[in-house]
């Protein structure tokens, strides 16, 4: 992949969905603490994973998660994630994938929603197929959310897809209202 300094000066909101699965594909086919660092949100990132009621506040803290991954976690060794499909939308990243482990197991399909901020990684949210509980080794990353049964966190996850669609379609609906104006915004050339 490209060299830290590189991925520091990308601006990844000015990336369409072709750009934006080329440069997906290689930073998660790698799944480097550094590169990966370098592409977060500098003040106020945050990874959520909703069905472990987990976050990890902060770009340092997730990094330093992922380099403790294989460390204290040597029977979770996801190693890379493909892409199966990349959508953008204006700020937005929604990533559907596989992730592959590499003990011999079956892959899980992973989905990653993605929202940007100044050019980085603002609030990642990683959903995989099936609910999982936390392991303890974590504790110091992470906050605890509310624990929730299956059926709950079922039905607040289609809460919430219904409200993104709503949002979803009202940004489409205000960029074609933009995409009329003759002040629409160029992407700047290279």
């Amino acid at each position: 992949m490209n060299n830290v300094k590189e991925l520091q000066l990308l601006n990844l909101e000015q990336m369409d969905e072709r750009e934006a699965h080329h440069f997906l594909t290689e930073l998660l086919s790698n799944l480097s603490p550094d590169e990966e660092y370098s592409v977060r949100h500098p003040e106020d990132y945050m990874l959520e994973m909703p069905q472990s009621g987990e976050l990890i506040r902060g770009r340092e803290r997730m990094r330093q998660f992922q380099e403790s991954y294989s460390t204290h976690s040597p029977s979770d060794p996801m190693r890379r994630i493909r892409l199966r499909r990349v959508l953008v939308r204006e700020e937005l990243w929604i990533v559907e994938g596989i992730a592959d482990y590499d003990d011999g197991r079956e892959a899980l399909n992973v989905v990653l929603i993605l929202e940007l901020r100044d050019g980085k990684m603002w609030r990642d949210r990683w959903y995989f197929a099936e609910p999982f509980e936390a392991p303890e080794w974590r504790a110091q990353w992470v906050e605890r959310k509310e624990a929730r049964t299956h059926t709950q966190a079922r039905a607040i996850e289609h809460k919430e897809i219904a409200t993104d669609q709503i949002h979803h379609n009202q940004a489409r609906t205000a960029g074609k209202r933009r995409q009329r104006s003759p002040t629409r915004r160029q992407k700047p050339a290279n």
